[in-house]
């Protein structure tokens, strides 16, 4: 059950990161200010989501899918380093 939730977590943080790829997109100088405002409330969103989703991985270690367990972690440690990076880097 825990194996889901971490999927779940990992897909929703995936759709977020294209969310704010198409957001970075459309950025101009008109309205840079409200959308790096908007990706980086998205990408902090995306941290927690990680730390969640990895912390449910680890949580269901004992579940007989391992294979799906397995590919949850990787992918939550993926984004939780990835925007780990990306908030340190502009801060």
């Amino acid at each position: 059950m825990n194996s889901l939730l971490a999927i779940k977590y990992s897909l929703f943080s995936f759709v977020l990161t294209i969310a704010i790829a198409i957001l970075s997109v459309y950025m101009n100088d008109d309205n840079s200010y409200i959308i790096s405002s908007l990706v980086g409330i998205l990408a902090f969103i995306i941290l927690i989501l990680s730390i969640i989703g990895a912390i449910k991985a680890v949580k269901s270690i004992r579940e007989t899918k391992k294979f799906q367990v397995f590919i949850a972690f990787l992918l939550n440690i993926f984004f939780l380093t990835l925007y780990s990076y990306l908030i340190i880097s502009n801060s």
